[in-house]
């Protein structure tokens, strides 16, 4: 799907089913299609959803279901889709999780788990996902955290920063969490 494709359609309403043969979701793709509701299902045949592809869709309400053959996703890709819900699972084979992708994204819920394949998480990528309210797990890959990443949750437990890890921004885990045990470089 080019960028663009749908920005800004707001007459666009009811549920969204993507192909199954889809690969790419353009920069900006669904931006402002604040009239789509229900779950949001990637399929696993996409490798990008772009940036900014679902910011201000508002109104989707359902489960955000991302797609096994995804491999990046871009700045600002869900921001301010406070009406998403259930647990976010990010598949093994995301390389790149964006600035801000997932701000304000308030009902997802559960555990954080960024698989190994996960090398940046860019800034204020969680920000404001107070529903987030279980453990976070890094992966043993992970090279930079984005300043203000976690701003906002509540996720808890132990928290290990592998090795591997080579930049962590300003204020990444500021108000945020309740860790009994939290290593850098384990």
């Amino acid at each position: 799907m080019e960028n663009n494709t749908f920005q800004g359609c707001k007459s666009l309403n009811g549920k969204l089913k993507l192909g199954k043969n889809l690969q790419t979701i353009g920069d900006l793709a669904f931006y402002a299609c604040g009239s789509l509701t229900g779950d949001l299902i990637i399929p696993d045949s996409v490798t990008v959803v772009g940036y900014q592809a679902f910011q201000s869709c508002i109104s989707l309400n359902g489960k955000l279901k991302l797609g096994k053959g995804l491999q990046e996703i871009g700045d600002y890709a869900f921001y301010g889709c406070s009406g998403l819900t259930g647990n976010l699972i990010i598949p093994d084979g995301v390389t790149e999780v964006g600035s801000m992708a997932f701000y304000s994204c308030s009902g997802l819920t559960g555990d954080l788990i960024i698989p190994d394949s996960v090398i940046s998480i860019g800034g204020s990528t969680f920000q404001g996902c107070k529903s987030l309210n279980g453990k976070l797990e890094l992966g043993k890959n992970l090279q930079t955290i984005g300043g203000a990443a976690f701003i906002g949750s509540n996720l808890k437990g132990d928290v290990v920063v592998p090795e591997t890890v080579t930049s962590i921004g300003w204020a990444c885990f500021n108000r945020m969490c309740i860790f009994k045990q939290f290593e850098i470089f384990k």
